[in-house]
């Protein structure tokens, strides 16, 4: 059995009005809970210990964005790695909706990984949430967590993909059928990558 107190929108309003330093209180509340929530969830993170998953996030800095405000561009001082905490956002290359992104979504690590400014630009379709790492403090995550970058890696060459896939097939790119995942395998002999190649080709 729970016991719980609700305080609805227009009371908070009133509070807040009436004591504006309440509304830094609960806007610190709100981040704290989305990170620690970010913190479990984002497949970003997966390879880390709980303790260094927090570690980064603390790293990033918290933003919030309104609707139809730009959240990121290439080559903009908002350029880096950045991750929506919360509300919804519209990534386009050339005026064309290429994903939409969701809580969790993470966005900007083409231009990171493969070091140019690849024309993505990122909009706010309602109140947002962001984390941002600027680019230059990067390199600090390439150093300290490379599965991470290995992650985002991935990530960027998916998305490539599908942008050149999309670009070929002159459809939307959000619609595209994802590429299938690719599997590397490195071996000094040539029998046994043979049959690996077998094996993998048969599956």
């Amino acid at each position: 059995p729970s016991q719980i107190l609700v305080l609805d929108g227009a009371f908070i309003h009133e509070l807040v009005s009436a004591a504006p330093a309440l509304l830094e209180v609960l806007s610190s509340s709100l981040r704290e809970r989305l990170i620690a929530m970010l913190a479990r969830t984002s497949p970003v993170l997966d390879s880390l210990p709980e303790s260094e998953r927090l570690a980064l996030l603390q790293r990033f800095r918290f933003a919030t964005v309104d609707q139809d405000q730009c959240i990121g561009e290439p080559g903009a001082d908002s350029a880096g790695l950045s991750i929506l905490l919360g509300g919804e956002a519209d990534a386009s290359l050339d005026d064309r909706l290429t994903e939409r992104l969701h809580r969790g979504d993470v966005f900007g690590e083409i231009s990171l990984v493969t070091n140019s400014a690849v024309g993505i630009r990122v909009m706010a379709r309602e109140k947002c949430f962001v984390l941002h790492l600027p680019k230059a403090d990067f390199e600090s995550v390439r150093t300290t967590w490379p599965r991470v970058v290995d992650y985002l890696t991935a990530l960027a060459e998916n998305r490539l993909a599908r942008l050149e896939q999309a670009v070929v097939e002159d459809s939307p790119v959000f619609q595209s059928v994802p590429l299938p995942p690719r599997i590397l395998v490195i071996h000094g002999e040539a029998e046994t990558r043979s049959a690996y190649e077998r094996a993998l080709g048969e599956a």
